[in-house]
C-alpha cells in the first residue's frame, strides 16, 4: 500500500476520533467475495486499506478550489451496490471505476476511483444524471483530498 494513503487514511480516522466520530473496518472476506464477484476490479491496496483503516461509514466533508461536498466512505455492501447495482456505477464499471464512497449529504453523486491510475488515483464524484458519460466534479488524489478534508462532527 502507498504510505502518502495510508498516512491520509490514518489522518481522516485520527480527525474523526477527535470530533467524536468513528468508521469501521471493512470485511475482508466480504470484500474478496465482492472483488471476485466484480471480476477482480478492487484493487489490493484499496482492500488492504479499508480492512486495515477503520475508514467504512466516515463521513468527512471536503473543500478544493470553489467545491466543497461530504463523502461517507463505503464497505463492501456500498461498494457492490453503488458499482453494480445503481446508476451511475453500473454504466461506467467496464470503463475502470469503482465506487469508493457515497455523498452523505443524499445527492446521489457518488465517489469512485479509476482502477488503472496506481495507489495513489484520482477521486471522482460522478453525477448520477448525466447519461453514460462519466463527468466528475472532484479530482484529486486521497493525499490531496485528505489536507482540504475536514471530518463533520456530531453537532
Amino acid at each position: 500500500m502507498n504510505r502518502d494513503v495510508e498516512e491520509a487514511a490514518s489522518q481522516f480516522v485520527q480527525r474523526a476520533s477527535e470530533a467524536g466520530r468513528s468508521g469501521r473496518l471493512g470485511d475482508f472476506d466480504a470484500l474478496v467475495a465482492l472483488n471476485a464477484e466484480m471480476g477482480h476490479r478492487i484493487p489490493e491496496w484499496l482492500i488492504s486499506l479499508i480492512t486495515t483503516i477503520p475508514l467504512c461509514g466516515l463521513e468527512v466533508d471536503w473543500q478544493a478550489n470553489d467545491l466543497d461536498g461530504s463523502i461517507e466512505w463505503a464497505d463492501a455492501n456500498g461498494i457492490r451496490s453503488e458499482s453494480i447495482e445503481c446508476y451511475p456505477g453500473l454504466a461506467i464499471l467496464e470503463r475502470g471505476f469503482i465506487n469508493i464512497g457515497c455523498d452523505s449529504c443524499g445527492s446521489g453523486d457518488s465517489y469512485f476511483i479509476p482502477t488503472d491510475r496506481g495507489d495513489d488515483p484520482p477521486v471522482f464524484q460522478v453525477y448520477h444524471d448525466v447519461s453514460d458519460q462519466a463527468v466528475a466534479r472532484n479530482r484529486q488524489n486521497f493525499v490531496r483530498i485528505r489536507q482540504n478534508a475536514a471530518v463533520q462532527s456530531n453537532s
